[in-house]
């Protein structure tokens, strides 16, 4: 009876592993670097043995929760960092929005789409005008753009504005991003 409970508890710990894979690899494509190894680092942890490292059960248990907690919270911080994207429709809950941002990032580099149309191109003027243009727009109190070499973003989880009126304001201010892309 122990052996098929010890079989049970390896399947079921496979089956978790298997999912943090796949989470890691959508984290890695989507540049989430420390939040993908983070989740590979818990896949591992799941199926590995750990009885060289620790001979009692009991405690082999409580390395394992530990271990896999604090890669939990390295992951956590990786993926807070994430900044929601211009484009992307809000939900209200700043983390589903943030992970929503790493799922379409992840979609858009495996269907080899950029997430915004000038990306890599964008500079500090044309991400001020942008933001400028959504002040204009109605978004009063619209956050400064952040710009890197990934392009620019803006955190539009600060703004009492509602999807409506971001969405509206976007669309109407893209023209400022995309222009200089035929030049």
């Amino acid at each position: 009876m122990a052996e098929g409970l010890a079989t049970g508890h390896g399947l079921a710990r496979a089956i978790w592993a298997s999912s943090l894979c796949a989470c890691s690899v959508v984290l890695l494509v989507a540049g989430k670097t420390t939040a993908g190894l983070a989740f590979a680092g818990m896949a591992l942890i799941l199926v590995s043995p750990l009885r060289r490292l620790v001979a009692n059960e009991r405690r082999r248990v409580w390395v394992r929760a530990l271990a896999i907690a604090a890669l939990l919270a390295v992951a956590a911080v990786g993926i807070a960092g994430t900044d929601i994207r211009p484009d992307q429709h809000r939900t209200g809950v700043v983390p589903v929005d943030k992970v929503a941002a790493i799922v379409e990032d992840f979609v858009d580099v495996v269907t080899g789409r950029s997430g915004t149309p000038a990306q890599g191109t964008i500079t500090q003027e044309m991400a001020e005008e942008f933001v400028g243009c959504l002040r204009e727009a109605g978004l009063a109190d619209v956050p400064d753009p952040v710009v890197s070499e990934d392009g620019m973003s803006v955190d539009y989880s600060r703004t009492s504005a509602t999807q409506d009126a971001i969405d509206t304001a976007s669309a109407a201010c893209r023209h400022i991003l995309e222009d200089d892309e035929d030049g």
